[in-house]
């Protein structure tokens, strides 16, 4: 299994546990990659494309497997023409993604980033005039209801309580 960029510690080993073989790229470039990855079966793949070149230097790959959301960065129609699986994994990050949504939101509303700034050069009143917003007694409004969408309403329902408009013309399968 070649990893072409590194992952968490515990993916590692969830899969060294189960008796897979895990390299790891040394640097993200087309010909690194693909001298690295000669013989490995399966190509596990964050942010860095996995076009057509890469594809079909790597006979040996039966899957490509993305870690992450979506398949932007994989050259699918590719890979199906030389019979290689492609997978994702759309829930493993929609609770972080939620999250850190929320906070951008909260850290928006609070002036966050550039009160933090100040107070790091020394302005230690720019607070007392640049005070942010309170969010108490607003609603929220969350304008796509997909997996993410929903996520955010869930974890924001204790914030603004039952005040948050939907809006989304994603269909539910």
């Amino acid at each position: 299994m070649f990893l072409l960029q590194d992952i968490a510690d515990a993916g590692k080993k969830y899969l060294t546990d189960r008796g897979y073989q895990v390299e790891i790229g040394s640097k993200t470039d087309d010909a690194t990659i693909v001298k690295e990855a000669q013989g490995a079966e399966a190509l596990i793949v964050r942010t860095y494309a996995c076009d057509k070149e890469i594809i079909d230097a790597l006979p040996d790959v039966k899957i490509i497997a993305r870690h992450g959301v979506g398949y932007d960065n994989i050259d699918i129609k590719e890979a199906a023409r030389v019979h290689k699986w492609v997978t994702n994994t759309p829930l493993a990050n929609a609770d972080s993604v939620a999250e850190t949504t929320i906070m951008m939101i909260l850290a928006t509303a609070k002036n966050l980033s550039n009160n933090i700034e100040q107070t790091k050069l020394g302005h230690y009143d720019y607070r007392n005039t640049h005070q942010g917003l309170d969010i108490e007694g607003l609603t929220l409004g969350i304008i796509g209801y997909g997996k993410i969408g929903k996520k955010v309403a869930e974890k924001n329902f204790w914030i603004w309580y039952e005040r948050a408009y939907l809006r989304s013309n994603h269909q539910e399968q």
